[in-house]
């Protein structure tokens, strides 16, 4: 019998760009959407091995040049990852990776996600215990396997200003985030 290939996961999206007239409870109508959020880049694993893939806005220079703010890349080369998957890890995944994805290749006029089955571990965190907290950074230092890198400041700014430094800055972050995502999901699991 096959092991089933379990993706663990986790994206950086950035900020929209919006005008508004104050900055507490707007209501922001979506003509005053001018830049739509996108997918800076995506970490990923499979479980039970050791090597971290990204993909970055930045693979497809011709692209980036033309369209900082341009995922297409993005999405088609994650898709096809996705494709292999039985199974699927990400933190607080199902209400927000997930449906940002999908969002993404909804207006990139790509194939939807399979329907396979996911594990969120902020989701596992609530409802089996009572902790504090639920963020992969709390769950990762309580449990001892690490804790979240710092990013430097304005980090989501630049890159969503098309900067590369920032966005070759990014990876290091999210990856991070991905090998606490995996080590979490090994000791959850053993509760659920």
């Amino acid at each position: 019998m096959r092991t089933p290939k379990i993706l663990i996961w986790d994206i950086e999206s950035s900020y929209n760009k919006v005008l508004t007239f104050g900055v507490w409870e707007q209501d922001i109508s979506p003509e005053n959407i001018i830049t739509e959020r996108f997918i800076h880049c995506i970490s990923y694993k499979w479980y039970g091995k050791k090597k971290i893939y990204t993909i970055s806005i930045l693979d497809d220079p011709k692209r980036f040049k033309k369209n900082p703010h341009d995922d297409y890349y993005i999405l088609g080369e994650f898709e096809k990852v996705i494709a292999e998957a039985d199974a699927w890890v990400a933190h607080n995944g199902d209400k927000f990776d997930i449906k940002m994805f999908q969002g993404r290749l909804l207006l990139a006029g790509l194939k939807p996600l399979p329907s396979i089955p996911s594990y969120d571990t902020c989701k596992i965190a609530r409802k089996y215990f009572s902790l504090n907290f639920n963020s992969l950074d709390y769950l990762a230092q309580k449990l001892g396997v690490g804790k979240k890198t710092n990013n430097p400041k304005n980090l989501w700014r630049l890159a969503f200003e098309g900067d590369s430094e920032a966005l070759r800055k990014m990876p290091k972050y999210i990856r991070n985030d991905v090998v606490l995502l995996d080590k979490i999901f090994k000791i959850l699991m053993r509760f659920v």
